[in-house]
Parts: structure tokens; sequence; C-alpha cells
């Protein structure tokens, strides 16, 4: 969602802002609501049968509606079930604060894990 204006002031030559109707900035708030809400799933890399049901419903019966007014609706609910989320999983937290702070102290967590148990066979 960041690169959008990057991608778009390379392909206009200069630095240049995008001009939005109402419907492209409904888009772009729905998308970067439901990716907020995907990224908050994933935070302690797993995904729970309950989440992804949420997740995929959510998204599912978006498709239905044109009217602005719902859509935005859907863009709040998943920013407060990002909220809720965040209250209530102390691993979504600790998950969200290593992803800004990769030096900190126990920060290596379990992607670095899963990196170097890459390449390994399993023994057992």
């Amino acid at each position: 969602m960041g690169a959008l204006p990057i991608a778009y002031s390379v392909s206009l030559g200069q630095i240049g802002s995008m001009g939005l109707d109402s419907r492209q900035v409904e888009e772009i708030f729905l998308t970067a609501a439901q990716s907020l809400f995907g990224a908050a799933l994933l935070m302690n890399f797993s995904l729970s049968l309950r989440g992804a049901a949420l997740l995929a419903l959510l998204f599912v019966t978006q498709l239905f509606f044109v009217n602005p007014v719902v859509r935005i609706g859907y863009s709040l609910a998943y920013v407060l079930l990002t909220a809720l989320l965040f209250l209530a999983s102390r691993e979504t937290r600790v998950g969200f604060g290593r992803m800004f702070s990769p030096f900190a102290p126990g920060a290596s967590g379990r992607a670095v894990g899963l990196v170097e148990n890459a390449g390994k066979r399993s023994t057992t």
C-alpha cells in the first residue's frame, strides 16, 4: 500500500500525487484495513481456523456491497477487530513489537528459527 505513491511517481518521471476519486479512496482504505487485520492475525506466525474463517467471511461478504457507507463500515470493522485482537492477545502485541525492534533482546523469535531450520532434515 505504501509503495503506490512511489510507483506512481516513478512511472510519472517526477514526484507527483495520485488523484483519486471517492471510490478509489474507499478501496484503498478497505484494502489497508483488511491488510492490517490480516497482518495482526499472523503476528504470532500462526493462523487459527477462527481467524481465517472471520477474515474469509468478511472478505466474501464485502464483495456484495457497493454502497460507500457499508464499505467504510467494513473498513472500520477491520480496524476495530485489529484493535480488539491487540488488546486480547499478548502474542500479537509481542509479535508486533518484535517486528519494529528486530535487534531487541529475544527478538530473534520464531522467524529466525524457521529460517535457520529450513534446510535441516529431521532425524526422527
